[in-house]
């Protein structure tokens, strides 16, 4: 059987990165991958809060925040981020899923452990849908919040009189204890991943989405990692200059600068065909743009495409015969072909 998260550790996790709420269980990385761990409160903290765990040793809280909200934590400072059992606890998993990607390098994981409900003693609790995240986004609501304390209390506590349900309730939101807000199944989070990409534009790729099914969890939980990337705002930034391009409104320059960001992003996810589309685009709509063949070339050369690359610097020096770039591109393919 495999262990994802074994897999994730080795291809995803590496770098300097973070990891939300660990508590006595801290994801498994390789060694030489360097992991803050961030908490809302201290070890001190959370040992007077979460007495059952006094048998366990906890990590070392390095970074107190709040996990959702990530304030402390710079943008685009991280190579990772790892939400082990983390999600179902967060009041608002949107933005708790919005914060992580923002903290993240571009082209960095976003790794996330979610148990399936179908899989443990919250199997007869109602699911939660994406409309409800949306809820929680939009409208937050104490009374909405309070119901799933009570729901804590019958699924985890087995409390079945609704008085002794409603006082544990009180109790824990007074504690401010950590309790699962909601619960999904592996449909459920392949909705809300959906929806988070195609509805709300979130920055990323999902690069995996596999049931774990170790010795220990036995398909209890989803591991899930998205790489977050700008491609997709760039394509949304593209698709509103082709409508101005339609009605001859939109400034050349931009459509230029847009084509050329968005190719070099292809390149650096070594998408070469669909940088290249980009560049001989932009030059249909700017031919006299030298910095447009200046592009190209650097892009077969960087890809070893030396024929391509001899080809354009051609048809660059045709074009632009006292451009410096150009002779220094044909230097370089010189030294490399040599």
């Amino acid at each position: 059987m495999l262990d994802y998260k074994s897999i994730v550790a080795q291809d995803f996790i590496k770098g300097e990165g973070i990891e939300i709420g660990a508590l006595h269980s801290p994801y498994p990385v390789l060694p030489g991958t360097k992991v803050k761990y961030v908490d809302r409160l201290s070890v001190e903290e959370l040992r007077k809060q979460y007495t059952e765990l006094d048998k366990y040793i906890l990590v070392n809280v390095d970074i107190v925040d709040d996990g959702e909200l990530l304030e402390t934590i710079p943008d685009c400072s991280q190579d990772f981020v790892i939400e082990s059992h983390f999600l179902e606890h967060a009041r608002n998993p949107i933005n708790a899923i919005r914060n992580g990607l923002r903290v993240l390098k571009e082209d960095g994981f976003f790794v996330l452990v979610i148990p399936d409900k179908n899989y443990n003693i919250e199997l007869l609790r109602t699911v939660t849908k994406f409309d409800h995240l949306l809820d929680d986004e939009n409208e937050p609501s104490e009374t909405r919040d309070f119901s799933h304390y009570k729901d804590f209390a019958l699924y985890f506590c087995n409390i079945f009189n609704s008085d002794e349900r409603e006082r544990l309730a009180l109790e824990l939101v007074e504690k401010k204890y950590s309790v699962h807000f909601h619960c999904w199944t592996q449909f459920e989070m392949l909705e809300m991943f959906s929806n988070l990409r195609t509805d709300l534009k979130f920055p990323f790729e999902l690069e995996l989405f596999a049931r774990n099914v170790g010795a220990v969890f036995d398909g209890a939980e989803i591991v899930v990692v998205l790489r977050k990337t700008t491609l997709l705002d760039q394509v949304e930034k593209l698709k509103e200059f082709s409508e101005k391009v339609g009605t001859l409104s939109a400034p050349v320059n931009e459509i230029t600068a847009l084509r050329t960001t968005l190719a070099n992003a292809f390149f650096s996810s070594t998408k070469l065909g669909a940088a290249k589309q980009q560049i001989l685009m932009a030059m249909e709509n700017d031919p006299e743009n030298p910095g447009l063949y200046i592009e190209i070339c650097k892009i077969f050369l960087n890809s070893y495409s030396f024929e391509a690359a001899e080809e354009w610097i051609k048809k660059a020096k045709s074009k632009f015969p006292t451009l410096e770039e150009i002779q220094k591109l044909e230097d370089e393919l010189k030294r490399k072909l040599c």
